[in-house]
């Protein structure tokens, strides 16, 4: 039930989220099909989470996670490079165009983490980001902007109620609007509920590392594009290439 529900919902959400994107003017898209990943950016409307966290901003989130091996995507094992890893971008408006640094840029995927693990059942989700180093000035597709990188402390998205009722029907409609964008992934649900092992705590504090890439559009349009993870990808310069090379910010055909 949970998966045809998903099947009709699905469509109708992406659909939703793509009206904002053509409002907004702007898109985030795969650039190749980088190794190690799934080869679609989700797309979620981030406005309530960012509202509920005391941000005064909309926008949305743009995401891919760890390729798909043995039945699990790899963000979910342990033994994998990709484990716990994220890669894409937000495009936020603000409600006022006051200038912001990049400890407010934080506050975006501090939000974002705390609501994903707790889709996940952790209701002691945190996340937390040591100061942000400016690295050196980037381009995104002309675009100027910002890079730095940074460290921080979550929990893993494993626990004990992971693969709840709950969990599998958000994952079944996020498997479902994967596909859409790109149909030659043919995604289930289940892909994405892990179950926890025996012997590993659940939601345990977890390090991550990553880059942030900012690039301010307008004094309350900004694109934040990020990638972290737990291994490094060979250290943060395998981090910086991902997100380099990887993640393109477009203008919508009618802006």
């Amino acid at each position: 039930m949970l998966k045809l529900l998903a099947q009709v919902v699905g469509p109708k959400v992406l659909k939703r989220e793509l009206v904002v994107q053509d409002r907004i003017g702007y898109k985030l898209s795969l650039k190749d099909s980088p190794k190690g990943w799934i080869k679609a950016l989700m797309i979620s409307n981030m406005t309530k989470t960012w509202q509920a966290a005391n941000l005064r901003c909309n926008g949305l989130n743009y995401y891919t996670m760890g390729e798909i091996k043995n039945g699990l995507s790899t963000r979910f094992q342990k033994d994998s490079p990709m484990y716990q890893a994220w890669l894409g971008g937000y495009i936020v408006e603000y409600d006022s165009d006051k200038k912001r640094g990049i400890k407010e840029y934080c506050k975006l995927p501090e939000a974002d983490q705390n609501k994903w693990l707790w889709h996940f059942g952790d209701r002691s989700a945190a996340m937390q980001f040591n100061a942000p180093v400016f690295v050196r000035s980037i381009k995104n597709n002309e675009i100027e902007g910002r890079l730095y990188s940074w460290t921080g402390t979550t929990h893993s998205d494993v626990g004990s109620k992971s693969s709840s009722l709950y969990t599998r029907g958000l994952m079944d409609g996020m498997a479902a609007i994967l596909s859409k964008i790109n149909p030659n992934l043919s995604l289930k649900g289940s892909f994405f509920v892990p179950k926890l092992n025996k012997g590993v705590p659940s939601y345990e504090p977890t390090e991550l590392k990553g880059y942030f890439g900012v690039f301010e559009l307008s004094p309350k349009l900004t694109i934040v594009l990020y990638v972290c993870g737990t291994d490094g990808f060979g250290g943060l310069k395998g981090f910086e290439k991902f997100l380099l090379d990887n993640i393109l910010i477009e203008p919508t055909p009618d802006k």
